[in-house]
């Protein structure tokens, strides 16, 4: 599909990942004869610079840009997710930002709870998480959202929770 939105439009796709993530899926892409129709630029934008590396991959600044970051705001700091937010905001100069992030509500799920609560779906999903090494570290209330985005001076036109987006 994105390989249509090159062709018609002209769109160029990067995609950010640590450099052993973006190589497992390269791979996975060339195992089934597809081609990733994207740029990729492998950095760990926790420790290392993202403006700098879009600098160097030649990202424009200046075209109207869609910034699809998913997966990954509930794995970081929060201060880190505000950086990397603001970095982006900063960078782009016509940004349109779709990201996912962590429930607030679901931090209580990670507090010490009664048995019935323990064997909960949720519970035992952030505690699979967290013994894979892998622990859900920041959550946001929608309001915290959209206070975060306004002091940046970005506008929110839409938020839905996942149970919203699945419908």
């Amino acid at each position: 599909r994105k390989i249509k939105y090159t062709r018609d439009y002209g769109v160029t796709f990067f995609e950010i990942d640590q450099p052993n993530l973006l190589q497992a899926k390269l791979a996975i892409y060339q195992e089934n004869h597809i081609d990733p129709n994207a740029v990729f630029i492998g950095i760990d934008f926790v420790k290392e610079n993202l403006l700098t590396a879009l600098i160097e991959y030649q990202v424009s600044r200046t075209v109207p840009t869609i910034v699809l970051w998913e997966g990954s705001s509930f794995y970081l700091e929060k201060s880190d997710v505000l950086l990397i937010l603001n970095d982006i905001k900063s960078y782009f100069m016509h940004p349109i930002i779709t990201l996912d992030y962590m429930h607030a509500s679901m931090q209580e799920a990670t507090h010490e709870l009664d048995e019935a609560a323990q064997q909960s779906s949720l519970h035992q999903t952030l505690k699979t998480f967290k013994d894979s090494h892998s622990p859900f570290k920041t959550f946001f209330s929608p309001r915290e959202m959209v206070t975060i985005c306004q002091d940046m001076g970005l506008e929110i036109t839409e938020q839905h929770t996942a149970a919203e987006l699945a419908t």
